[in-house]
């Protein structure tokens, strides 16, 4: 199945799919209902406290899709990706295509996969350059290149300013998504 035959069975029957996504509101949940929003269908979403519950469920057919992490292609379990967000494909799954190569508008979503290390306010200089530095390095490692491998998760580090401007504009554009979709707090 592609992108493509998905909505066209959601335009069939308007509302009759669903996807799992691990919480409301979530990055997943807001991708796949922008997806929706932009080619004119409509899913109704099923939340997830746990991914393990998602994925269960998906892979017995009870969902019809999930949004979630790539992690998932690694299950074994005959999942399939449809597309990704981003601005690269999979390394471990380049048949898989970007949202924007389908011509999707909101192709990306930077704050879905963002981890970060944080330490308090007023932390000296020094000791915020050797941690900035050392979670550099560690990205580097044999270690971090194999479990991103395993997990088919790309690693991008963006140091302390540029991590922090990427949350500040995430928040903008997660609030405006938000307001666009009509998603509301539950």
């Amino acid at each position: 199945m592609r992108l493509a035959q998905l909505i066209d069975a959601a335009r069939a029957a308007p509302g009759k799919l669903n996807f799992g996504a691990a919480g409301h509101a979530t990055g997943p949940h807001l991708i796949a209902e922008s997806i929706a929003a932009e080619a004119g269908v409509k899913f109704t979403h099923v939340p997830f406290k746990n991914v393990g519950g998602m994925y269960v469920q998906a892979i017995n057919g009870t969902l019809d899709f999930i949004s979630t992490t790539p992690v998932v292609l690694t299950t074994g379990r005959g999942m399939k990706g449809l597309a990704i967000i981003g601005e690269t494909r999979l390394p471990g799954h380049p048949e898989v295509p970007l949202l924007k190569e389908l011509g999707y508008k909101r192709s990306s979503f930077p704050g879905l996969m963002v981890l970060g290390v944080y330490a308090p306010k007023g932390i000296p200089a020094p000791a915020s350059t050797f941690i900035r530095g050392a979670c550099a390095k560690a990205l580097e490692t044999p270690l971090a290149k194999s479990a991103a491998d395993k997990t088919s998760t790309p690693i991008a580090y963006a140091d302390g300013p540029a991590y922090g401007a990427g949350l500040i504009a995430d928040y903008s554009n997660v609030g405006e998504l938000l307001n666009t979709l009509g998603v509301k707090a539950q």
